[in-house]
């Protein structure tokens, strides 16, 4: 860890000190207890922006960018103490980088790109690094022909995958240094269309979602069913009943529980959307409780989509309609949702020049309180901790 940051992170400090796992576990419980008080706030926040009551203050969380924490721990040698000195060390920075931020501590379960479920079915991937992420493409689709490949399709639990295992083995680690005390977030697990569209290409699945929509609808539930899966495993490997939350981001208080990441619900018409998927959303919700939305959007024309698909509480989304998001386009996109589901704004990064919303000059702190009056909204950021830091001052938090 870099001196200026020893010097302005007491906690964090004092973990990074630690000479031992067992000490460095200690000092993280000590600072979460010093921090009790403003993550029951938070928690307090989101449970009234999901009951729809106006919370005491706008919910808002940032997120640092660029943060170098230095040489990892002497104590951290395993891949298991690697994972859980950098979960450790992640969430202390959060909770002391910028204390307005509506944080709350949370263990990533296991890190893979988005091909968990697909490979389930015998889809292989082939890897790309580009700048910025890592991309995974199919290196063949499974399904060509709906009426014959479905039943060829290979039957393959999690826990017999290398991944499954790996993600089995990380969690249930985590969860007994932890001693349950700390939420867990899911893998990459996708949503419905997205699964399928790594099964079989893109445009074959737009068209069988009107020339053979019971077959795609059979896929779609097959992907459902893994999805289940996957979360039923990571729930026994972490212990029930240790809670799993859909998002590191905009906190989803119980009994939220499941995740769908889905951009297909705001491109499909909602006929179609709902055509294939409906009922894969209510297995999933009955199975795991109700569902948090990422879609890149834009949301905007698709709300009958949101206020139809079963067991949806909250979604994330960048854009509000094509790719524009505006003060007036989000006040729309609530009232839509009359009360409904919960909407958070998930901030586009645009790095050098940031913003939240094209109409800059209207993000106020005026603003932003009306926006949250009867809940049912909250607001994420990401950058660079000085512009995080004025950004909090500017929106009066």
């Amino acid at each position: 860890m870099s001196e200026a940051l020893t010097a302005t992170y007491p906690g964090l400090a004092r973990y990074q000190q630690a000479g031992t796992r067992d000490e460095a576990l200690k000092v993280f419980f000590d600072v979460l207890g010093e921090h009790a008080d403003k993550v029951s706030a938070t928690v307090k926040r989101a449970e009234d922006i999901y009951a729809f009551r106006t919370p005491d203050r706008p919910f808002f969380q940032y997120d640092v960018q660029g943060v170098s924490y230095g040489a990892p721990a002497e104590w951290a040698q395993s891949p298991l103490d690697h994972a859980l000195h950098g979960e450790l060390q992640w969430n202390l920075f959060n909770l002391e980088a910028i204390p307005e931020s509506d944080f709350v501590a949370s263990l990533q379960s296991y890190g893979a790109g988005p091909n968990l479920i697909p490979e389930l079915f015998g889809v292989e991937f082939e890897q790309q690094e580009t700048e910025v992420i890592t991309v995974f493409h199919p290196k063949a689709p499974v399904v060509r022909d709906l009426a014959t490949d479905i039943d060829r399709l290979l039957d393959i639990a999690p826990e017999d995958t290398d991944h499954g295992r790996a993600a089995a083995e990380r969690t249930r680690f985590l969860a007994e240094m932890t001693e349950g005390r700390i939420d867990f977030v899911y893998p990459q697990l996708g949503g419905p269309m997205v699964n399928v569209c790594r099964m079989m290409s893109e445009s074959d699945a737009l068209m069988a979602s009107i020339a053979e929509p019971d077959a795609l609808h059979r896929l779609v539930n097959m992907a459902a069913d893994k999805m289940i899966a996957w979360k039923k495993m990571l729930y026994r490997a972490a212990g029930d009943p240790p809670r799993f939350r859909p998002r590191r981001r905009f906190y989803q208080p119980p009994p939220v529980a499941a995740v769908m990441v889905d951009d297909w619900v705001s491109v499909m018409g909602p006929e179609q959307y709902m055509g294939a998927t409906s009922e894969a959303w209510r297995k999933i919700t009955d199975a795991i409780g109700p569902a948090f939305l990422h879609t890149c959007g834009p949301v905007l024309k698709f709300m009958d989509s949101f206020l139809n698909l079963p067991g949806l509480a909250g979604f994330e989304a960048y854009f509000m309609d094509g790719r524009e998001r505006t003060t007036a386009l989000m006040e729309e996109a609530k009232s839509k949702l009359a009360g409904k589901r919960v909407m958070c704004a998930l901030f586009a990064d645009r790095l050098p020049n940031p913003v939240i919303v094209d109409d800059d000059e209207n993000l106020t702190p005026e603003w932003l309180r009306e926006m949250t009056e009867d809940g049912g909204f909250m607001l994420q950021a990401t950058g660079s901790l000085e512009w995080g830091r004025a950004l909090i001052k500017r929106l009066g938090l």
